[in-house]
């Protein structure tokens, strides 16, 4: 690349097209949308779905996030549990979760940016002592059908 730039004889086009590649570079790097604290939990019917555990404002959380590689809309509906204490806590108690994602996008949860709760399992919800640890996470039941 140095190379290339040097024998540039336009050195403001030089500068203008480096410049370009420093910025696209990283969103390349990054194309899935998921960095490297997210665990992929599985791929079914062309719907990669990922989980990270992590820490959101001092509580213990699950975000899972999924990615629609399809050419169509997809429904995703599923039940998941949790791990703590060496014993599994299912979601199923506040029923049947449900999220629409469109074509090619990837849904976006994180800490401070959670744009679909039921994507959030926040692990003091669930068990009744504070702030318990997780060390699991499973879907139980799944269906993606397409919109």
């Amino acid at each position: 690349m140095k190379h290339f730039l040097k024998n540039l004889k336009n050195k403001p086009a030089a500068i203008l097209l480096s410049g370009i590649m420093m910025l696209l570079l990283p969103s390349i790097s990054h194309a899935s949308g998921i960095d490297s604290s997210w665990v992929k939990y599985a791929d079914s019917s062309g719907v990669s779905i990922y989980y990270d555990t992590t820490q959101c404002n001092g509580n213990n959380v699950i975000f899972i996030n999924f990615s629609n590689n399809n050419s169509y809309d997809v429904k995703i509906e599923w039940q998941d549990s949790m791990k703590a204490f060496g014993r599994w806590v299912n979601s199923s108690k506040k029923g049947t979760k449900s999220i629409t994602v469109p074509a090619g996008t990837l849904t976006s949860n994180s800490c401070g940016n959670i744009k679909d709760w039921q994507c959030a399992m926040f692990s003091q919800k669930y068990l009744t002592v504070p702030n318990p640890k997780i060390t699991g996470y499973k879907i139980t039941t799944l269906t993606i059908t397409q919109q």
